[in-house]
């Protein structure tokens, strides 16, 4: 029994760890679930960064983005997600000060239960907040991404790295939409 095959990306081997079938360019995803309640967002605050951010995680080898936002919502607020009821909402991609990711921001349009904090380890509060009231500490890609939802500003680029010239905040998705308005 020999190791398992890995994908044939066409790029050269590095003699670095080998690539998955869903990281094959190094760029993690990262899902973000959109919960909706009388035009109000969930967040949560996550404990180790500080930040107000949607429930989120990064997906799992082996699993659809649908399936990850089921898990995320269950595992981190306690909610039960309708997975035929999520559809994708805004694509980012963003920085994190340690490498360049992929963020996949989708929308649960049902969901059974009352949210209740899943994880102590990673949240220790949630709230409820309209887009245009977001609290002060919301993590900055995340704030891009929730202040264009609804909005033909389907993609955002944002970076939390000082050398990364791409853009973030609210208007950074704006600034790049093409006149027809498609982004570039």
């Amino acid at each position: 029994m020999g190791a398992p095959a890995v994908p044939d990306t066409g790029l050269p081997d590095t003699g670095g760890p080998p690539v998955s079938d869903v990281d094959p360019f190094g760029h993690p995803v990262d899902l973000y679930v959109m919960l909706l309640y009388d035009r109000r967002l969930l967040f949560v605050h996550n404990v180790e960064t500080g930040a107000w951010v949607l429930p989120s995680g990064t997906l799992d080898i082996g699993e659809s983005p649908t399936q990850g936002v089921g898990r995320i919502a269950l595992d981190q607020v306690a909610v039960l997600v309708a997975v035929s009821s999520i559809y994708l909402v805004h694509v980012q991609h963003h920085h994190d000060g340690i490498r360049r990711r992929i963020g996949l921001y989708f929308q649960a349009g049902r969901y059974n239960g009352v949210p209740a904090i899943g994880n102590r380890r990673k949240i220790d509060r949630f709230g409820w907040y309209e887009p245009a009231g977001l609290p002060d500490s919301v993590a900055p890609h995340v704030a891009v991404a929730v202040t264009t939802w609804g909005k033909p500003e389907f993609y955002s680029e944002c970076s939390q790295h000082p050398d990364h010239d791409s853009e973030a905040g609210p208007d950074a998705a704006r600034k790049r939409r093409r006149p027809n308005g498609t982004i570039r």
